[in-house]
């Protein structure tokens, strides 16, 4: 499986870190040159709850080549059309996009390969953008994971070759027909452990760390 990666921030550099790591054929695609350009000559540095480089390629979005059978968005949404119109050259009639932004992004993968060919789904670790080629993962390397699902909530042979993928990649991944409730999900984490996390100066992981802090978060 050949993969695109478009949005290579903070969680776009763990998780190209991670399939790269496995043995997969991933490409980190960004718009800020020296971060790709950093990518490319030093690896990505993923530092806070772990301190490893991993080789990565790293392009320009105007530097895409051949056909990916995976389009992963991370970008924001509001250049996310723009993202997926450079990308679109580059697929084929069997392309899967999955959208792995806050939000509700799948109606905007739609408009472009059609909603039998998105899948969309959260993360459920946290990361941080420190700088050119290095990101922080926020939560313990045991919160690696992501869930995802087709919007009509089919269980497919293409979604069970991703979930294996990411399951090996980043030790868990769950499949789920229900994709609406993951994202009122994901809303409803990111609005306790962000604001919490915001108004202590601090990160998730130290919340997770903290039973007083958790009880908050109940």
């Amino acid at each position: 499986m050949r993969i695109t990666l478009l949005g290579a921030g903070a969680m776009g550099t763990i998780i190209g870190a991670y399939l790269t790591e496995k043995g997969y054929d991933v490409e980190l695609v960004d718009s800020y040159r020296d971060h790709v350009d950093a990518l490319n000559a030093k690896g990505a540095h993923i530092v806070g709850c772990v301190d490893k480089v991993v080789p990565v390629k790293a392009v320009m979005p105007d530097q895409l080549t051949g056909i990916y059978d995976l389009v992963i968005s991370l970008t924001k949404q509001t250049t996310m059309r723009e993202a997926l119109a450079g990308a679109m050259p580059y697929t084929n009639d069997k392309t899967i996009v999955m959208t792995l932004q806050n939000g509700i992004p799948e109606d905007i993968a739609a408009e472009f390969v059609g909603m039998d060919r998105v899948v969309g789904g959260g993360m459920e670790f946290s990361g941080t953008f420190v700088g050119p080629g290095v990101s922080k993962l926020a939560s313990g390397e045991d919160t690696l994971g992501i869930s995802f699902g087709r919007p009509d909530g089919k269980i497919t042979e293409e979604a069970r070759q991703i979930q294996n993928m990411f399951q090996h990649a980043l030790g868990h991944c769950e499949l789920t027909d229900n994709l609406l409730g993951a994202r009122y999900t994901k809303l409803t984490d990111n609005s306790c452990f962000s604001g919490l996390a915001t108004a202590l100066g601090c990160l998730v992981g130290d919340i997770l760390d903290n039973r007083k802090a958790m009880e908050c978060i109940a």
